[in-house]
């Protein structure tokens, strides 16, 4: 699967009118395609033909989808269906793609079951539940009806396939219109929709999968996506490949992380660990001397080295211990465990004003990064990413988190342009805002990473495959067997990405799938969602599963 544009609501009215009206493809051979992705996808999990499944449809291109999917059911030889529409009222008119596909039904002597009431609702306990009642267009409230029907309709048992989109979620801002269809799976048309990316929706579109149904190319109907996303089956077709023979572990980057403190020694050794669990080749840590004998007994594969803070504020030995080794470096990571203590914000002013290193700023260490941000007027070419959660985003943006959690990617990118840096704003679907305008998805975690440390490790991984990337890029050769990491594997990337730095888009998006992997394989390991710790999932962390474990 590609790296796949994602829409807004009108963006894919604009698809579906120019594939119909000028390009001349019939509404009712998009629905039909439509309900062959569904199909699919139901016979892939259920693929027994006696599954006993309910179909609710509404009477809009939706509920033709679902329609279709009856029709299609039929043909195929399945029989164990119920069909239901939904209506407020007896009689009520179907649009005409979806009366295409009612017609089809009837010529073969199927006629579905008219609900009017919600009381109507059947009790059945169904395998699969078809929720094909609103699609992307619903901007507006539901009514008392409405509502009801979709409450009941979760109630019932069984698998919930939703077509197109949840009904009842609106598929521009992310938000319930007071009800919503809860889905285990959501088979979305075309392309991915911008409201599904938010964390409301992520707990009612469940497992997302696009099917292509055909539409005219985006430039030719005009539409200029902005946001964009990394499905893990991306990372699963285009794996880390094997290491070259004869390459060294300078060719997989050489890390400098500042980061813990009194209170804060597991943030220090979680990024460590990660970062040599995603493939770095050298990773140096520098712990203040309040934590140096705990972390260095911990570690044997990360190099250790202490500084003292208070060095920083008359005197110069705190700078000149540091200074040799960010020299060495090829990426710094600072701020995982850092505290907000006056000595360690000098200590990270001073790194970031005196190195021209890339950095990632994480925690406590996009305080320091956005002082510096304003002292420079930007980064004038350095490059920048910052990893706050929501909370953290609402303080560097200096705006009340109600706000921010109102429409979180507009205040990051705005951030982002205005300070030419990058920020990966942290939450249950996280997404990268990048300087150049675009928002960009990658995979979704597991939710054992609700708990303390899982940004440290989720630093760690990025700060591995950034260094990576980079130092393939400097070198214009990959350590990698095959073409990755090489032009040909960015030309994966979409041509509008084209004026970011693709190897450090590379590192942030595939570090981060990494880390989802991670956190998916723990869960599973331990069969909870309770007891995983971060350290856990940095130790699940393989850069190698994504070649074909992660399809279990």
């Amino acid at each position: 699967m590609d790296i796949l544009p994602v829409l807004d609501v009108a963006q894919m009215r604009q698809m579906d009118a120019y594939s119909i009206q000028t390009v001349g493809i019939p509404g009712e051979t998009l629905m039909g395609r439509a309900a062959e992705g569904l199909f699919t996808e139901l016979a892939q999990r259920f693929p027994a033909r006696t599954t006993y499944i309910g179909i609710f449809c509404g009477h809009g291109n939706n509920g033709g989808d679902g329609l279709a999917l009856a029709e299609l059911l039929w043909l195929h030889g399945w029989r164990n269906f119920k069909l239901l529409t939904v209506a407020t009222e007896t009689g009520k008119p179907f649009s005409a793609n979806a009366d295409y596909y009612r017609q089809r039904l009837q010529a073969q002597a199927i006629e579905p079951e008219e609900i009017t009431s919600p009381s109507q609702m059947p009790h059945d306990s169904f395998a699969v539940k078809v929720d094909a009642l609103f699609g992307t267009g619903l901007d507006r409230e539901l009514s008392p009806f409405w509502q009801d029907i979709i409450r009941r309709l979760n109630e019932l048992a069984g698998f919930t396939l939703a077509v197109d989109c949840p009904s009842g979620l609106n598929a521009d801002s992310g938000h319930s219109e007071g009800a919503a269809v809860k889905a285990d799976l959501t088979v979305t048309m075309g392309y991915p929709k911008r409201g599904f990316f938010t964390s409301e929706a992520s707990e009612l579109v469940g497992e997302l999968a696009v099917h292509d149904i055909g539409l005219a190319p985006l430039a030719d109907a005009g539409v200029q996506p902005v946001s964009f996303y990394f499905p893990p089956e991306f990372f699963r077709a285009h794996p880390i490949p094997e290491r070259r023979a004869g390459v060294h572990k300078g060719d997989f980057g050489k890390l400098v992380v500042i980061a813990g403190s009194r209170g804060f020694s597991g943030a220090a050794k979680m990024v460590g660990r990660a970062a040599l669990r995603s493939g770095a080749g050298l990773v140096r840590l520098f712990v203040p001397e309040e934590i140096y004998d705990v972390i260095a007994a911990e570690e044997t594969e990360v190099m250790v080295n202490s500084y003292s803070p208070h060095q920083f504020e008359k005197r110069p030995e705190g700078w000149q211990k540091l200074k040799p080794h960010l020299q060495w470096a090829d990426v710094l990571a600072l701020g995982s465990g850092l505290s907000e203590r006056p000595e360690m914000q000098e200590m990270a002013d001073k790194v970031l004003a005196e190195t021209s290193l890339p950095f990632i700023a994480d925690a406590e260490g996009t305080l320091a990064a956005l002082r510096w941000l304003k002292a420079q007027e930007g980064t004038h070419g350095r490059l920048v990413l910052l990893t706050p959660h929501l909370g953290e985003l609402a303080k560097l943006a200096e705006k009340p988190l109600a706000e921010v959690m109102e429409d979180p990617r507009e205040v990051a990118l705005n951030l982002a342009r205005e300070h030419n840096c990058y920020i990966l704003a942290k939450s249950a679907v996280s997404f990268l805002a990048t300087p150049s305008g675009y928002v960009l998805y990658p995979p979704t975690g597991s939710p054992v990473l609700a708990k303390g440390g899982s940004g440290d490790v989720l630093v760690g991984a990025l700060a591995a495959r950034i260094a990576i990337a980079l130092r393939a890029a400097e070198a214009d050769t990959s350590p990698y067997q095959g073409g990755y990491l090489t032009s040909d594997y960015y030309s994966l990337y979409p041509p509008e990405l084209a004026e970011d730095n693709l190897p450090w888009l590379e590192g942030i998006m595939r570090g981060y799938a990494l880390f989802a992997d991670a956190s998916r394989f723990a869960a599973d390991f331990y069969e909870s969602d309770e007891s995983v710790l971060a350290g856990e999932v940095a130790d699940m962390i393989d850069a190698d599963a994504d070649a074909d474990d992660t399809t279990d």
